[in-house]
């Protein structure tokens, strides 16, 4: 596998991804290539993006999608483009596919469809892993990836991006080929011998003492040991539920709650998104019934160290020796999705995050991705022994190379 990886701030589509593709390609070594992972700010036409990428690199894959803030090895931007190149060797293999429309679907069903239409693309090929992107309905995120797994394996390792525009309120849009896609899900799988490893941390730590959700129906809690969900918050903060209300948004990335799955180390994070007239929480993602939860606190330097952590782990689990340059080509990237919540967290210093990720995979290493509203993971990624989980607040890391 040979990588090259490109990025303009220019406001000009065309002028952007031309100056991508020079860099990129200056780094592949090659004029050609097979796959282009894209991811773009919301201000770009798609259209001219994905025309003029197609129209360079005749018969590439293209994959991707707009975002608020774009991920680099050059940092963070809120305007501007990321482009990498992938030239394939020939015991590597992809398939990539979609699902639209996906509010008219019922979400488990929704993942199972691309489930099926990424496994069938690779017949009698062992398949190594996959990477999704989607932008339809977050309250059901959790059964989207209930449905990926059906398909695809429980012990199949997978992560994706839950991709929305935090910011402005708009629809972001998924790339593949010469298609851009809002209510959907495109994917893609990896196949043959490729290696990978896959690293997820947060750094919340849980707060007080356990709780269990006495009652809830999907992302919805109504009950917190048998009291409203809304008084847990009210008790330990010492606040009035209007001012939970309106502070939500801070409160919610400081304080989420804390899920604890039996055989996991790592707490699973649910962000609150409302609080009900009749004291209910609105969460992204599902919450069980029955699930002991903890309150979760976060800093910025727990964050930071999580970004290291995460790093560490997606190195140590990566099936082979990470080379960096040889023969001053690259044969590894890193794709890195970050839940916008640890922006707001972070602010002013969310580039360090990124300069610590660097620092632990090595500066050769290309890194792109984007910032997320949730993200697609195991827990333990190592031996597979964990399930998919929909995901809050992570840093989310799978290096992949040949």
């Amino acid at each position: 596998m040979d990588i090259g990886l490109g990025t303009s701030l220019d406001k000009n589509p065309l002028v952007a991804v031309k100056e991508a593709l020079r860099q990129a390609k200056a780094g592949l070594g090659s004029e050609t290539a097979d796959i282009s992972i894209v991811f773009a700010s919301g201000d770009f036409s798609y259209s001219s993006i994905l025309k003029t990428i197609a129209g360079l690199m005749p018969g590439i894959t293209i994959i991707g999608s707009s975002g608020t803030g774009i991920i680099s090895s050059h940092g963070i931007q809120q305007h501007g483009l990321s482009l990498l190149l992938i030239r394939l060797s020939d015991e590597m293999y992809i398939h990539s596919s979609y699902s639209d429309n996906l509010s008219s679907k019922e979400s488990m069903r929704a993942g199972e469809n691309l489930g099926e239409k990424l496994i069938t693309g690779l017949h009698n090929i062992p398949r190594s892993f996959s990477t999704v992107f989607y932008n339809g309905s977050m309250g059901e995120s959790s059964n989207f990836a209930y449905g990926l797994q059906e398909k695809l394996g429980r012990s199949f390792p997978l992560i994706g991006a839950f991709l929305t525009d935090p910011i402005h309120a708009l629809r972001t849009h998924l790339y593949l080929n010469q298609e851009a896609f809002t209510d959907a899900c495109v994917g893609m799988v990896w196949g043959g011998k490729i290696n990978f490893g896959i690293g997820t941390k947060h750094g919340w730590k849980p707060l007080g003492r356990p709780h269990t959700v006495t009652s809830s129906v999907g992302n919805v809690v109504s009950t917190i040991d048998d009291q409203p969900a809304v008084q847990l918050y009210a008790d330990y903060l010492g606040i009035e539920v209007s001012k939970l209300k309106r502070e939500l948004k801070h409160i919610s990335i400081l304080y989420p709650i804390g899920l604890n799955i039996p055989g996991e180390e790592e707490y699973l994070l649910r962000n609150i998104v409302s609080i009900e007239n009749d004291g209910s929480f609105i969460c992204q993602g599902n919450v069980p019934e029955g699930t002991p939860i903890r309150i979760m606190i976060g800093t910025i330097e727990t964050c930071l160290e999580a970004a290291r952590q995460a790093a560490k782990e997606a190195a140590g689990n990566f099936s082979g020796p990470i080379m960096g340059y040889k023969k001053q080509q690259i044969k590894q990237f890193a794709l890195v999705f970050s839940s916008f919540s640890r922006y707001n967290l972070l602010k002013r210093l969310a580039g360090k995050e990124i300069e610590i990720i660097k620092a632990v995979l090595g500066t050769e290493i290309p890194i792109t991705g984007v910032y997320t509203s949730g993200e697609l993971a195991p827990l333990r990624e190592s031996a597979y022994r964990g399930q998919l989980y929909f995901h809050n607040q992570t840093v989310t890391i799978v290096i992949i190379g040949g």
